[in-house]
This record gives C-alpha cells, structure tokens and sequence, in this order.
C-alpha cells in the first residue's frame, strides 16, 4: 500500500514537472498565459536570426529583419506588420522586463514574412524557464530608462542590417509653389535645385551602393500623402532607408534667417515650429478632426522609437554640417519637432525636415539664387547624410541615439 502510495506521488511530481517545461514549439519554448500560448520575444529574434528592440518607456517592441518590420505596443492587441495592421486575439506582454508575444503573432510572421522557415531544433529545452503561471499578475515594465535606451540584440553579420535607399523630397511643386520671397523668389524651385544637386553627390560618391529616389524631379505637384508612399514602398522594395524632405523657410518677421531642421513630434517643440508645421502641410492638419482617423492615430502611435531617435540623430548632425560646410557664422538653429504630414506618414524609416533658409528674408533670398550658394548646402546635406550611412552601415544599424 505504500509502495503504490509513493508511486502515485512519484507519477503526480512528474506530470507536474512536465506541466511546467516548456512545450517546444517553433524551435523554440512556448509559454502558457490565461489559456494563451507565448514565445520570448529575444528568442523569436534568435530563432530567425533577426533584430529585437524593446524600449520599456515608450512600451514598443519590434522585429526588424530582411527588410520585414513588425511593431507592435505592450497590452495592444494590434499590431503593424510591413505597413498592415493585423488584430491579435491576445496581446503582446511583459514579465520581469521581458517581452512575450502570442505564438498567433509568430506563425503570422511566418506566414506572410518569412519565405524559408527554419529547420526546428531538436536539442532538448532542459535549462527553459518555467511556464508563466496562469494566475501570475502581468508585472508592468521597469519605468527607470529613457526612451530611446531599449535593448538591441545584434544579428549575424552575414544578415546585418545597412541603409539600402535614400529618399529625397523636394518640397511643393507644381500649383503649390511654396513660400515665395520678396523678389519673388519661390521655394518650389530653390528646393528642386538643392535635391538634384545632393542627388547627384549621393549617387557619386556613394557609388550604386545605396538607391537613391527622389518624390519629383521636375515643376510637378505632388500630395504629401504620395511622398510618404513613395518612401514607404521604397523601404519595402529595398530594406533599411532614410527620408530627407527638403524646404525652404518663410516668416512674417523678414529679418528672420538660418537653417533649421525638424523631426517628427505629436506637439511642436516651440510656436515656430507649430506654425513652420502649419505652412509645410498646406492646411492639412487644420482640416482634420481630433482623433479622426483611428487607423492614422494607431500608425503614428506604432511610428517606432528607434526611427524617431535615428531622426533626432540626423536632424542634430544635418545642423552640424551646415555649420561646418558653410560658415561659422552661419545661423544654425536649435533643432525642432513638429507635425509634419510628410513626416508623420513615413513610417517605415527614420525621416527629417530640413529648411535651407528664409526666401521671406532679403539677404537669404538673395543667396538662395546663387548656385554656388546652393552647391554648399547641398554639400552639407550629402556629408550629413553619408556620414549617417557610413555610422549605420558599421554599427550593423545601432545608431547612437543620444
């Protein structure tokens, strides 16, 4: 009797030890949480030898691989998956700072992103963590760091990750000629003449190793809407890139002058910059209701992190480099953020607004008819965007953000 007591006890420790083991699915161990099946986000990223970002302030996380880009929001349960959205039945969690999303998330990814799936791994699971009790609390994610501060995992260098294409904007076009100057100078073909000359630069000294687009490369109208297209599926067809809309600055004060360059920002960072947002997107913004558009809300809620501190990053250095290509006298303001609508709708890729001077302003609007003037600031947007290249490339996409 107490042979078989002791063996009942020992069956009944041993079926619990096997509820507690992973179950490997995937090649990798699946959790169980309120009936739901996980996998570890670092081990998704591991298992398909890609790029995992997860910040705990901004609680975004995201996959990024073969030019695949998955962003998904902690306790969301939609995600964006190349531009798609694509509605869980249960959403991406933490647990002690670690991301876990639901195993429906993983074969989506399979599915309709990656075209060879993996040999499974056979080797045993014996060192997994235990199942994530069913009736354990989601702990919320450590608040300590900054946004911004995530924690990358690099690929294998053989599938590391480099900027593949640069989209150029030039502003205006066509019947929207921009800000006009008070010789009648219009930003529509100042901005024209600075993206063809950086084009040129950029696919000289870059050598066919990164393809360059621009959105117009002549007097045509082009909806910001479009731009922002034209760039998104550029980053689909090509991988990796950077968007660079080039403008020309306007002000009721005639005396004010300088560069200044933008990233994108829910709220300006200044009232200049609320009404420089204003000018650019022609009314765009004004015509729309709070909360209008609750898909748009969602895409620019999923705008990723790290695009917007690689923005910054560009934004910084591009004022830099009019600094230093010009003239140390040069005015180079502080670098601003704003609503920008071409801006806000490019979300596949870091991207910046940068004005080259005021047309609105005597001296600058003189300048601005100089082609020799205009060859040097199209230098300094070429080395600022080269540089960014040349940092991205060797640190396999981990830029330093800060």
């Amino acid at each position: 009797m107490r042979k078989i007591k002791l063996l009942s006890r020992t069956v009944c420790i041993s079926i619990l030890y096997a509820l507690l083991l992973p179950i490997v699915v995937h090649a990798i161990p699946t959790y169980q949480y309120n009936r739901c099946d996980y996998h570890r986000l670092p081990d998704v990223a591991e298992l398909f030898n890609c790029r995992e970002y997860w910040d705990s302030f901004s609680r975004k996380a995201m996959l990024r691989f073969e030019g695949n880009l998955i962003q998904m929001t902690i306790g969301n349960n939609v995600v964006f998956c190349n531009r798609e959205l694509y509605t869980l039945h249960a959403p991406p969690i933490t647990v002690d700072g670690t991301v876990y999303i639901p195993k429906e998330l993983l074969e989506y990814i399979e599915k309709t992103c990656i075209k060879t799936r993996p040999e499974p791994d056979q080797s045993p699971h014996n060192n997994a963590p235990p199942l994530i009790a069913a009736d354990k609390p989601v702990k919320k994610p450590p608040t300590g760091k900054t946004a911004g501060s995530g924690q990358f995992h690099k690929p294998n260098k053989k599938n590391a990750d480099s900027i593949r294409v640069i989209v150029l904007d030039a502003g205006h076009g066509g019947k929207d000629p921009g800000a006009l100057g008070q010789k009648g100078l219009r930003e529509k073909t100042v901005v024209l003449a600075v993206t063809k000359k950086v084009e040129a630069i950029l696919i000289r000294e870059l050598k066919g190793s990164v393809k360059i687009i621009t959105t117009r490369d002549d007097d045509t109208f082009i909806e910001l809407k479009k731009r922002s297209e034209i760039a998104n599926a550029a980053a689909a067809k090509y991988g990796s890139g950077v968007f660079i809309s080039i403008h020309a600055n306007a002000s009721l004060n005639k005396k004010a002058h300088g560069f200044e360059t933008y990233y994108l920002s829910e709220t300006a960072s200044d009232e200049t910059a609320r009404q420089t947002a204003m000018l650019e997107n022609g009314n765009i913004l004004m015509k729309e209701k709070t909360g209008g558009n609750e898909v748009q809300n969602i895409l620019l809620d999923m705008q990723n992190e790290e695009f917007l501190q690689e923005s910054k990053h560009i934004a910084l250095a591009m004022q830099a480099s009019y600094q230093k290509t010009l003239s140390k006298d040069t005015l180079c303001k502080n670098v601003k953020s704003a609503n920008f609508s071409v801006l806000r709708n490019t979300v596949t890729m870091p991207a910046i607004l940068t004005e080259v001077g005021f047309v609105s302003n005597l001296d600058e609007e003189k300048q601005l008819r100089n082609d020799e003037h205009l060859n040097k600031i199209a230098r300094a947007i070429s080395d600022c965007i080269i540089a960014f290249v040349k940092e991205y490339n060797k640190t396999d996409g981990f830029t330093d953000s800060s």
